[in-house]
């Protein structure tokens, strides 16, 4: 790879899905806690041979009301995901992150701790709202500031997506 094309930092944000419930998981997203430790702690280490920092951070609470809800209103299976079994997953990823020796964004009590609020992190209970993507940005600026990474001075690996110009193929007829 083209080395002013080489990352220097991977910020590695997974678990949300892994913590499906798995006898509701119509789409093969559930992952057991154990292995999840086991494939992050891969991950890791793949991005450290390749001598990249390395962030972690566990996945966000939910608003398990909110979320079931919103899978009834999609006709999918309700409780498909709850917050105690998320906070599984959160666990495990800080345990990694320890043993790895690396950097954890601990997004689920970031997340946690704004429960008088926890209605207007997400859109759906899931996924992040404005307020909710907001809250995550600030904290992991302010964790890269910690560990000596500038923000404004990170090379984005691709272009933004404004910057993509794109063309159409012309029809051949």
């Amino acid at each position: 790879m083209c080395k002013s094309l080489y990352p220097t930092l991977a910020i590695v944000f997974l678990g949300a899905n892994d913590a499906r419930l798995s006898k509701e998981d119509i789409f093969f997203q559930h992952v057991p806690v154990e292995d999840y430790k086991t494939n992050l702690t891969k991950i890791v280490n793949l991005l450290k041979a390749e001598k990249l920092s390395v962030i972690l951070s566990t996945p966000p609470t939910l608003d398990d009301e909110e979320w079931n809800k919103e899978c009834i209103r999609k006709g999918l299976p309700s409780y498909n995901r709850l917050k105690e079994n998320t906070k599984l997953y959160a666990i495990a990823c800080k345990e990694v992150a320890r043993a790895e020796n690396i950097p954890c964004l601990d997004t689920f009590s970031l997340f946690e701790n704004n429960e008088e609020n926890i209605e207007k992190l997400f859109s759906d209970g899931l996924h992040f709202s404005e307020m909710g993507n907001e809250i995550f940005f600030k904290a992991l600026v302010e964790m890269l500031n910690h560990q000596g990474f500038d923000p404004q001075n990170l090379n984005a690996f691709l272009p933004y997506y404004k910057d993509i110009r794109i063309v159409q193929k012309q029809s051949e007829e």
